[in-house]
């Protein structure tokens, strides 16, 4: 009888220790959320001031410009003075860094001579110093052989320039011709034009 009540002391005793060991321990409450640590069960859910990740690239919940500058950088106020100055977008300041558009003579950093000729392509500015009144404006790249038709939308008379645009970039050569083409002028070498380049070109006689 001795034995069985000895016996049942160890199980009870044994199973106790068991009931208590087996049970996972409550994580800690960490009381201190914005201490800068992620620690105590800390998680991005539960206390982003601690946990995000500053330095991933990403303005994170919690993060700001001044715990993650680099997450988070200060966007320069928009100073209103027609110039689109460092850090000034067209996103944070439209006023100053309007959306570039096609025909408003800027070739913009999205533009192209292919997407927009007329802003970034290359120009000929034909001044015509000479005392005949130019009729006829001619242009052929440096690789063909025949010359393109008539660019002028007018006449240019002695003392008056007139400027072609949307020229592709690339080698070309140019030709002019009074009434009757009984002058012409030609330039003796081919012209290499950049994107948005203005090429001065004087007629004298």
């Amino acid at each position: 009888m001795l034995n069985k009540k000895i016996w049942m002391v160890a199980a009870l005793v044994v199973g106790g220790l068991m009931a208590c060991g087996g049970a996972a321990d409550p994580a800690p409450v960490d009381d201190d959320c914005g201490d800068d640590r992620c620690a105590n069960g800390e998680t991005r859910q539960s206390c982003p001031e601690d946990c995000d990740q500053c330095g991933d690239g990403t303005c994170d919940v919690g993060e700001t410009p001044q715990n993650c500058a680099v997450d988070c950088p200060v966007a320069p106020p928009c100073n209103h003075n027609n110039v689109c100055d460092p850090g000034e977008t067209t996103q944070s300041c439209a006023a100053d860094c309007p959306a570039p558009v096609c025909g408003d003579n800027i070739c913009s950093a999205t533009e192209t001579a292919t997407s927009c000729a007329s802003d970034c392509g290359a120009k000929l500015r034909t001044q015509n110093n000479s005392s005949y009144t130019i009729y006829y404006l001619f242009v052929r790249r440096c690789t063909d052989s025949a010359w393109s038709t008539d660019q002028l939308s007018t006449s240019i008379p002695p003392g008056s320039a007139f400027t072609l645009t949307g020229i592709p970039p690339g080698c070309w050569y140019f030709k002019a011709n009074d009434s009757g083409l009984v002058h012409t002028w030609l330039t003796p070498t081919g012209v290499t034009l950049q994107q948005a380049q203005e090429y001065p070109w004087t007629l004298i006689n």
